[in-house]
């Protein structure tokens, strides 16, 4: 008699169980599909390959001596730089376009001057599988810039997919 009371007791648990069991993993994952709507970490998103890509924040680099940048010669000029984490699932080689980024006080930021791949100066570069990469964007400013403490907007594309990523923040 007990051992059936038991059975059924277990069965029930089961039953309410399985459904929890098998909706919570991939509801508090931010990584499947990019940001769950209504909620997630806007930092971090997942591509279709597998490929992890978070938004580490942005930073104010300064003055900096004077270049020719784009064929123009800047006696000197001041750059903000964000700062991306890659992360590949294997060995691949991953292709990364800068978009613009907007901080919270109205300034658009979209002439991009460097890109860094795990220190390296280029767009595209092999990257080793399951070790997190940095890729830094570098733009543009003309004038000092008081840093914003947070981007909501910042677009970035890695091997031709587009992503977005909210509230990006300012680091000092």
């Amino acid at each position: 008699m007990l051992v059936k009371i038991c059975k059924k007791v277990l069965l029930i648990l089961a039953v309410v169980m399985l459904p929890l069991s098998t909706a919570l993993p991939s509801a508090a994952s931010p990584l499947v599909g990019g940001s769950p709507p209504g909620g997630g970490n806007p930092l971090e998103q997942q591509i279709e390959d597998g490929i992890r890509v978070l938004a580490d924040g942005v930073r104010y680099n300064g003055v900096m001596p004077g270049a020719r940048i784009d064929g123009v010669w800047y006696g000197q000029y001041y750059s903000i730089s964000i700062f991306y984490s890659v992360t590949a699932p294997e060995d691949t080689t991953i292709r990364v376009e800068a978009h613009n980024i907007y901080d919270n006080l109205g300034h658009e930021f979209n002439h991009v001057i460097n890109v860094m791949i795990g220190g390296q100066n280029t767009r595209e570069r092999f990257i080793v599988g399951d070790v997190p990469t940095t890729v830094e964007v570098e733009y543009l400013l003309l004038e000092e810039y008081d840093l914003a403490s947070v981007f909501p907007r910042a677009g970035f594309s890695i091997n031709g997919e587009s992503l977005t990523f909210r509230d990006v923040p300012g680091r000092r």
